[in-house]
C-alpha cells in the first residue's frame, strides 16, 4: 500500500515538473517572438503535426532542394516523436541535398524558436494554437485534401471546434485550392469570408505531380510487385476503435488476392499497432522508403472509401472503388457536401465484390468529376507554388477571399452557459436595429464542448469563432502573475508587466483579423444598443 501511495507521489511530482518545464519553454516562444527577427532565408514545413512527410510538403521540399533558386534557403522539416522521425528521414534521404534539411521535434525550444524566426512557413493542416503571426513572415496553407465530408460549422458533433483553423486562415498569406467547389466550402464553412486577408492560389496539388512520372511509375513497379502483374492500393479512412475490423477485412482480402496480384494497404498511424502484416501473403503495407503518391501511382487501381484521396488518383485516369461496408454508421454523425451516390466510382459493400471490381475494367466515365474538382492539376503544380511563393513569381491563378467591407464586430459572452445572458446575448444578435457589421460571437473551445447545439440556433447571418489553448507568458510574467494572485504587488504594477503577453494573446486568438468593434453584454444588462462597447486599446485584456 506504501509502495503505491509513493509511487503515485513521485508520479505527481514528475507531472507537475513536466508542466512547468513546458510553461518554461513556451515562456521562450513569447520571448522569440518579441525579440528574434525575422530571417527570410529559413522555410519551416510541417505536414500533418509532425507526424508523416508524405503528400503536398513532400513534393514541396523535392522542389526546394532539387532547384538552384533555393540552394540559399535554410529547410526545417518538423518531426512530432523518434518514431515520426524515422519515418520521415527515411522518405526524406531518397531526395537530393537530403543532408541539408534540419529537423526540429514538435514543441521542443528550438521548435518555438524557428517558428518564431522563419520567414516562410508552411503547413498542410494547422500550426497549433500557440502561433503568434509577426510581421514579415509568410504563411502557406496547402490544406491536406478536398472535402467529401462536411466541414467547420457543418460538423454536426463539433460545430465549436473551429478556432484554430479558422486562426490559421486568418494568418495565411497564401491558401492554396485545387478547385473552386473545394474554395468555395472552406471559406464559407470556417466562416473566413470578410476576417482573412489571404490570398487564394488555384492550382494543382503539389502531391499530385506523382501521377505524371511514367518513368518512377515503372521503377517502383519493378521493384514491389515480384511476381505479381497487378498492384493495387488501398487507403481507408481512419475509425475509431475499428483496428479489430480493418484485420479481418485485411486477412479477408489476402485469402481472395490471386498469385498474381498484390495489395499495398496505408494504415492509419492510429490503427498501425492493431494491424499484423506479418500473417498475410498478398497484403502489404506502404513500404517505408517510397512516398504515399509515388506508390500510389504504381497501382493499377484504387480501393478506397470515403477518403479524399480519391480526388487526387483520378487524375491517373485510372479505375478507383469504393467499399463502404459501413456508409449508414460512419455517416450517422457526419454530413457530406454531396451524396456518395453522385460519385462516379462503382461502390461495393463486401471484399469478394471489392475483389471484383478491382480485376474488372473501369466501366465509367469521370471526366465531368474531373473538370470539377482536378482542373488545375498538372506536372508541374509543386514548381509553380514554389516559384508563387518563395520567388514571388505570379504564374498561379490568384483570388481574393471575398470582403463586404462592413465593420467586423466581435461579441463576447463568456461561457454561454444556459440562463439569462446566454438568452440577451442571442437576443441582441437577432435584434434587426442593432449596428449594420459582421458580428461574430466568440467564446473559449471548451466551453462548449458539452453544449455546442446552441451554435445551431445562432440567428442566420451571425458567425463565429471559438477560442483554444491558454495564454502564454514569459517567465517574468508568470512571476509576475504569480505574485499578483497572491497580492504581493498592485495590478498597476502586475498590469505593465504583462500587458505585452495580453496584447500577443490577441493576435494568439484571433490572428490577424481586423476587429472594429467589441461588444460585451454585462450580465443583467438588456439586449440592444446599450451593450457596451469596450475599447479597442483595452480589448486584450478584457477578453
Amino acid at each position: 500500500m506504501s509502495k503505491s501511495l509513493f509511487a503515485r507521489g513521485l508520479n505527481k511530482i514528475k507531472r507537475k515538473k513536466d508542466r512547468e518545464q513546458k510553461k518554461t519553454v513556451r515562456g521562450k516562444y513569447m520571448e522569440y517572438v518579441r525579440t528574434l527577427p525575422v530571417d527570410r532565408s529559413m522555410v519551416l514545413l510541417e505536414a500533418r503535426n509532425g507526424r508523416a512527410i508524405d503528400g503536398n510538403i513532400y513534393y514541396i521540399l523535392r522542389e526546394l532542394l532539387s532547384c538552384p533558386d533555393y540552394q540559399d534557403l535554410k529547410l526545417y522539416v518538423v518531426i512530432e516523436d523518434p518514431a515520426a522521425e524515422h519515418a520521415i528521414r527515411t522518405k526524406i534521404s531518397v531526395l537530393p541535398k537530403a543532408e541539408h534539411v534540419a529537423h526540429v521535434t514538435l514543441h521542443s525550444q528550438e521548435y518555438y524558436r524557428v517558428m518564431a524566426s522563419a520567414g516562410t512557413i508552411i503547413n498542410d493542416a494547422t500550426i497549433g494554437n500557440f502561433y503568434i503571426k509577426k510581421e514579415g513572415q509568410v504563411y502557406l496553407n496547402v490544406w491536406h485534401g478536398t472535402p467529401l465530408k462536411t466541414m467547420g460549422r457543418r460538423v454536426l458533433h463539433e460545430p465549436h471546434a473551429t478556432g484554430n483553423v479558422q486562426k490559421n486562415f486568418i494568418c495565411a498569406d497564401y491558401l492554396l485550392y485545387p478547385s473552386e467547389y473545394m474554395m468555395d466550402h472552406m471559406i464559407e464553412d470556417y466562416m473566413i469570408a470578410d476576417i482573412s486577408g489571404a490570398t487564394v492560389l488555384l492550382g494543382g496539388y503539389p502531391r499530385n505531380i506523382a501521377f505524371f512520372d511514367e518513368s518512377q511509375r515503372l521503377d517502383i513497379r519493378g521493384k514491389l510487385a515480384g511476381e505479381a502483374s497487378k498492384i493495387y492500393a488501398y487507403m481507408p479512412t481512419w475509425r475509431p476503435g475499428d483496428g479489430g475490423q480493418l484485420q479481418e477485412i485485411l486477412q479477408s482480402i489476402d485469402r481472395g488476392l490471386a498469385s498474381d496480384e498484390m495489395m499495398y494497404v496505408n494504415v492509419h498511424p492510429l490503427a498501425k499497432e492493431s494491424v499484423d502484416f506479418g500473417i498475410f501473403d498478398r497484403v502489404r503495407p506502404f513500404p517505408e522508403d517510397t512516398e504515399n503518391y509515388a506508390l500510389l501511382n504504381a497501382a493499377d487501381a484504387l480501393l478506397t472509401d470515403y477518403s479524399s484521396v480519391f480526388y487526387d488518383y483520378a487524375v491517373t485516369g485510372r479505375k478507383i472503388v469504393l467499399f463502404t461496408y459501413d456508409e449508414e454508421e460512419y455517416f450517422a454523425t457526419r454530413g457530406l457536401y454531396e451524396p456518395i451516390c453522385s460519385l462516379p466510382f462503382p461502390q461495393v459493400k463486401t471484399v469478394d465484390a471489392a475483389l471484383s471490381e478491382l480485376r474488372s475494367p473501369k466501366a465509367y466515365d469521370d471526366g465531368p468529376f474531373l473538370q470539377k474538382y482536378c482542373p488545375y492539376e498538372s506536372a508541374d503544380a509543386a514548381k509553380k507554388i514554389c516559384r508563387q511563393v518563395l520567388l514571388g513569381d505570379k504564374c498561379m491563378e490568384e483570388r481574393s477571399v471575398p470582403s463586404n467591407g462592413k465593420p467586423n464586430i466581435l461579441v463576447y459572452g463568456g461561457d454561454l452557459s444556459e440562463g439569462a445572458r446566454t438568452d440577451q446575448i442571442f437576443a441582441f444578435l437577432a435584434d434587426p436595429e442593432k449596428p449594420d457589421g459582421n458580428y461574430y460571437l466568440t467564446f473559449d473551445r471548451k466551453d462548449l464542448k458539452e453544449r455546442f447545439p446552441i451554435l445551431f440556433d445562432l440567428p442566420e447571418g451571425i458567425r463565429y469563432i471559438g477560442r483554444a489553448g491558454t495564454m502564454w507568458m514569459e517567465e517574468s510574467q508568470q512571476e509576475a502573475d504569480a505574485r499578483y494572485q497572491k497580492g504581493r504587488i498592485s495590478f498597476d504594477e502586475y498590469w505593465g508587466i504583462v500587458r505585452p503577453a495580453f496584447e500577443l494573446q490577441r493576435k494568439r486568438c484571433y490572428g490577424d483579423m481586423r476587429i472594429d468593434r467589441i461588444v460585451q453584454i454585462p450580465e443583467g444588462k438588456p439586449p440592444g444598443p446599450d451593450a457596451s462597447e469596450i475599447e479597442l486599446e483595452f480589448s486584450t485584456y478584457e477578453l
